[in-house]
């Protein structure tokens, strides 16, 4: 027995170091996809059923009838609002996108994420978008895993392992020994394995930069820290912790129709206006807005208002620090939608990608097992 685990020491010592380096780096490859490769396909599947969810809730939006009356304040739609959430839920925001259509009410909370729509003149509810229920159990198991905070570790985990994946496997492709076509083709002289370790090879090479800003993007929401350190590059403060239990709406609301008919003089173009119910009676009020040239369906603006609806502060998005609207690309870039439907396909597709490249690991793993146990029957 010594003897032999002797030859295999010297063996091993006679081994060039590149060689012994490139086996390291191929190990932590194969058992960092085959463990976290998992948690990564459970976000890729559902990453990509999240894709076009905004397309597909427009094009499958349900019908329903607005009452033929003047519109209620909103103070009294967010009264309406709040009576009717479930346990356990919060009235988070109210959005609308044009003066004769329905009320877009957000919930969160404990009790869950829901949408619905209301009817302006009434404070009822309408409808509910297509799929929303199950859109976002999709997202809270995309996000957390639907663990609440302690799935963020999980999803920060997944993030910087696809980072480790990407530079391991590129590592493993170099250096490049044939034609730049032939090395970027998937297609494979030999059947079996080795046909099924190049696709795996050459998608996850083709797909890398999809996969980085999946993962660069990703980590925002993931880690408090790494938010926080973009923030403060981006000169901007750092956000604090969401609180586990929401705070009620604030208790006089301030002076909202008043602020509404100010903010419709400040921003007159705005074609999506999102109203943030206020917490604190005394903190002013905030309205966000898309203006008609908005680049991408985060390109906020913001209008600040004192709680009597004078206007404090205008900040359109083109005035806004380049830091901050740097900071407003992160979700079009993690969604692609800062490029519209093609980019949403592509990151449906890199996404998707996932779950199809860990199932390609598992089967490469298998099969050699298999192999190598061939070979010791042999012996």
């Amino acid at each position: 027995m010594a003897s032999s685990w002797t030859g295999r020491r010297d063996a091993q010592a006679l081994q060039p170091r590149p060689r012994r380096a490139r086996g390291t780096v191929a190990w932590l490859h194969r058992w960092l996809g085959l463990t976290v490769g998992l948690v990564l396909a459970v976000q890729g599947t559902t990453g990509a059923l999240l894709a076009f969810r905004p397309e597909l809730q427009v094009a499958m939006a349900p019908a329903y009838v607005l009452a033929d009356a003047a519109r209620l304040p909103l103070a009294d739609v967010v009264a309406h609002a709040e009576r009717d959430a479930a346990p356990g839920q919060a009235l988070r925001f109210i959005a609308w996108e044009s003066s004769d259509g329905a009320y877009e009410v957000r919930y969160g909370g404990e009790g869950g994420d829901a949408t619905w729509l209301v009817d302006p003149a009434t404070g009822e509810r309408v409808a509910r978008p297509w799929g929303d229920a199950a859109f976002w159990t999709i997202e809270r198991v995309h996000r957390t895993f639907a663990l609440g905070d302690a799935g963020h570790w999980i999803t920060f985990a997944a993030a910087i392992a696809l980072l480790a994946l990407v530079a391991l496997g590129i590592v493993l492709r170099l250096p490049i020994r044939e034609t730049l076509s032939r090395w970027l083709s998937p297609r494979s002289p030999a059947a079996g394995l080795p046909r099924w370790r190049r696709l795996h090879a050459v998608a996850g090479t083709w797909l890398l930069p999809l996969f980085l800003v999946t993962a660069l993007t990703g980590l925002f929401w993931a880690s408090d820290a790494y938010r926080n350190l973009l923030l403060k590059l981006a000169g901007q403060p750092p956000r604090p912790p969401r609180p586990a239990v929401m705070a009620p709406p604030a208790r006089p609301l301030p002076a909202l129709e008043r602020a509404l008919t100010t903010f419709a003089a400040t921003a007159p173009d705005a074609k999506r206006v999102v109203f943030q119910v206020p917490r604190d009676a005394q903190a002013g009020i905030e309205l966000r807005y898309l203006a008609p040239d908005a680049p991408h369906d985060r390109a906020f603006g913001v209008v600040r208002l004192t709680i009597d609806g004078a206007l404090v502060a205008h900040e359109p998005f083109a005035a806004q620090p380049a830091g901050k609207r740097a900071l407003a690309y992160v979700y079009p870039l993690h969604s692609g939608s800062w490029l519209g439907i093609p980019g949403r396909a592509l990151m449906m597709l890199s996404a998707a990608t996932m779950p199809a490249l860990f199932a390609i690991g598992l089967y490469l793993w298998l099969g050699a097992r298999r192999r190598r146990r061939g070979l010791r029957a042999e012996a």
